[in-house]
């Protein structure tokens, strides 16, 4: 039976985005995994300095708001610390006008320390950027994004970022006649996973064939269509090898469903050093398609790769059909 991994202490317990943070505590290492840091609003802390088996060193990373820290386990989490993210001169939300509405809603954003002009500065719903309309030091207006769910409104000024607001969506993004049916947070051991020619889930290295992974996410019912906007791909580094994930799926609701683009990215995973830690890296493929599925492919040139976990972020609502 594993034990729990406990944190004692942060040192510091306040500072901005990438600051130096020390996590004290033990049992930080699982069975021979190493957790996933992660800051509020669940951001993956992905410069690690330092990890041992009771300290951990990280960078807070780019969207942190103040909120609680916790290390995650396939098996489990720790317990929580309090972080605090900001200072004197950091963006500040006082309220949302309207506070709920529809995608390309416009909104505007009342607070402090926004800056004069915009630069490099963003205002995000739940994690997605949204469009400027204007932009002050003491009020931002903004159109609701697309892709954009119901969720804290953050404002970033020079890798600053504020408290959030919350801000509900009252119609669903894809132009559908009612409320998000949910949120699509699947990690891979909820997958019927198909193990294609019998590799190994957890850990496959055949440098002859080109190994992948291959989940399928839903198979869904007409009128219902599920949008994956992002993916969350969680592995043990036993060196650089380049993966290829791609998006499928069909539309049944237009006369041509081959004619949906199969959206795919190829990048790279590990470091030479190959230092058997566990690592996170977030990638942002989108598609909106009915029988959604998700394929992960080693180049055959590439070295060992190791999967712990896929989880993908999205959405399924219903939508209007003919």
């Amino acid at each position: 039976m594993a034990v729990t991994a406990v944190i004692s202490n942060l040192s510091p317990n306040s500072g901005t985005i990438g600051t130096h943070v020390q996590i004290n505590g033990m049992n930080f290492v699982q069975g021979g995994i190493h957790a996933v840091v992660r800051f509020a609003p669940n951001q993956i802390a992905t410069t690690v300095f330092s990890y041992s088996n009771t300290q951990i060193i990280v960078a807070v990373p780019a969207g942190s708001t103040t909120g609680n820290v916790f290390l995650e386990f396939p098996g489990g989490n720790s317990n929580t610390k309090l972080f605090t993210v900001g200072g004197s001169s950091s963006p500040n939300i006082t309220s949302l006008s309207p506070n709920n509405g529809g995608v390309n809603t416009a909104v505007t954003v009342n607070g402090t320390n926004f800056g004069a002009v915009q630069n490099s500065s963003t205002v995000k719903f739940n994690g997605v950027v949204a469009t400027v309309i204007t932009w002050s030091a003491t009020a931002i207006v903004v159109s609701v994004p697309t892709l954009a769910t119901t969720g804290p409104v953050t404002v970033t000024v020079t890798g600053l970022v504020s408290n959030s607001v919350t801000f509900t969506i009252t119609n669903p993004s894809n132009g559908g006649t009612g409320a998000p049916i949910g949120m699509l947070l699947i990690p891979c051991q909820q997958f019927n996973t198909q193990v294609v020619l019998g590799y190994d889930t957890t850990d496959f290295n055949d440098l002859s064939n080109q190994s992948f992974y291959f989940f399928k996410v839903e198979e869904i019912a007409q009128g219902r269509t599920p949008s994956c906007t992002r993916q969350i791909i969680t592995y043990r580094d036993l060196g650089v090898a380049t993966l290829k994930a791609t998006l499928v799926g069909y539309n049944q609701n237009v006369s041509d469903p081959a004619s949906i683009p199969s959206p795919f990215e190829i990048f790279t995973i590990g470091s030479v050093a190959a230092t058997g830690r566990l690592c996170t890296i977030v990638r942002g493929l989108t598609l909106t398609a009915q029988n959604l599925q998700y394929q992960l492919t080693r180049d055959a040139a590439a070295g060992p790769v190791s999967i712990i976990k896929v989880r993908l972020e999205g959405r399924v609502e219903l939508t209007a059909y003919a």
